[in-house]
């Protein structure tokens, strides 16, 4: 007897038979294999990066193309929603062609915009809406009348007279002049009390890039007065079309193209700028206006000589 039972210790030792294993070291076998592979996959997810695309203004990348200009100290401290008109109204500039030489162009002497110059130059310092300033510009019209009574420095004696430097333009386009009066179809605005503004931010701001548009953003603290800042890029998750991240520039301090997170609020449906309790972002001004290209003279003459010559063969077969 104790000869069989020798017999079958060495034969268990050579053949385990899965009969013979404790059920509670079976199941604790597979579990380890289990949280194994559960810990495998979520270590192979974190190398996998966050779907995510960015879009600029046309031109513009992180290193150039931005019109970046800051406020004097002297008498403007209140004109950033005129510094981010200014960067906007500049850079449409800069990607149009044949630019009357009557129209303020490029930056002075200091590095900044003759735009904002000629804001500085007519406005009270005081704060307005980037939009405003949009309007007066291009065509003369800053929306609430109020403005030519109140808003413009003593010095200006005929405030209707002022801004107005692309009234024409719409016409060109096929637009009445009245086009800068009311729904104007070159600017579009939204506020944060709007009902989509909180989930269609970030697929607006695409849309406007992707459609050669440029972005004023106004933001303000919990407290105190609020701010506007130039918008010329986005990143956005293309999962959730939400914006992940801002590219702007802040006519308040000293820096470049500056990258800010963004931030979504579930409970108070509201966007900060920068961290969790930042800037709130309160509205956007988009500028869609088609850019302005006239042929170079030598383009010009070409054209005419060739409208010219089909003419002329168009006669010869008839």
């Amino acid at each position: 007897m104790p000869s069989e039972v020798n017999k079958n210790s060495v034969t268990r030792l050579l053949y385990i038979d899965p009969f013979y294993i404790d059920s509670r070291l079976f199941v604790y076998y597979h579990y380890n294999i289990l949280m194994l592979c559960v810990f495998s996959l979520f270590f192979l997810l974190t190398l996998v990066p966050v779907q995510a695309a960015i879009y600029f203004a046309h031109n513009v990348s992180e290193n150039s193309g931005f019109v970046n200009t800051k406020k004097y100290w002297n008498g403007d401290s209140n004109l950033c929603w005129a510094a981010t008109a200014s960067n906007m109204l500049q850079w449409w500039q800069n990607n149009s062609s044949g630019i009357p030489s009557s129209v303020p162009n490029g930056p002075n002497e200091s590095g900044r915009t003759e735009i904002y110059d000629v804001f500085c130059n007519n406005w009270k310092d005081s704060g307005k809406g980037v939009e405003i300033g949009l309007r007066w510009y291009l065509g003369g019209k800053p929306l609430n009348p109020n403005n030519y009574l109140y808003d413009f420095k003593d010095t200006v004696t005929d405030p209707k007279g002022t801004g107005r430097y692309w009234e024409g333009y719409v016409t060109d386009l096929g637009f009445s002049s009245s086009t800068w009066e009311g729904n104007c179809p070159f600017i579009s605005s939204k506020f944060f009390t709007q009902d989509d503004f909180f989930l269609q931010f970030g697929t607006d701001l695409v849309s406007f890039f992707k459609n050669g548009g440029v972005v004023g953003l106004s933001i303000a603290p919990a407290s105190g007065p609020g701010h506007a800042i130039t918008c010329w890029g986005i990143e956005v998750d293309d999962a959730t079309g939400r914006a992940k991240s801002l590219y702007i520039t802040d006519s308040d301090n000293g820096q470049g193209l500056e990258k800010r997170d963004v931030y979504y609020n579930e409970d108070n449906q509201t966007l900060y700028l920068g961290s969790p309790n930042g800037y709130r972002i309160n509205a956007y001004d988009a500028l869609l206006l088609p850019f302005y290209n006239v042929p170079e003279p030598s383009a010009a003459v070409l054209i005419v000589l060739a409208a010219g010559t089909a003419s002329f063969r168009r006669r010869r077969l008839y």
